[in-house]
């Protein structure tokens, strides 16, 4: 049987079901990355990813999920829609 794999020094990921996310803008603010060295690093045009981030445009599937793997997963897709308010009886 082989040995278990060795734990100490190792950080566990953290559970990013339970994470708050973040916006996109926030996430370019925090990072200190540039939105035109964003764009061209994720292949978004400019005028695109500046309507992503003011909640203009929704991105589609792919385009998300090059945001999510360029953020780290700082950035998900649910970070794209509006709060969901937390009390059933506020959504009605």
């Amino acid at each position: 049987m082989p040995d278990a794999m060795p734990t100490s020094g190792l950080t566990p990921m953290p559970n990013m079901a339970t994470m708050p996310g973040m916006t996109l803008r926030d996430w370019l603010q925090t990072s200190g990355k540039q939105v035109a060295a964003f764009s061209a690093e994720v292949g978004i045009p400019l005028r695109t990813l500046y309507r992503y981030i003011s909640h203009e445009r929704l991105p589609r599937g792919e385009t998300m999920a090059a945001i999510v793997r360029a953020t780290n997963g700082a950035v998900r897709p649910n970070d794209f829609f509006d709060a969901v308010p937390s009390d059933p009886a506020e959504a009605v």
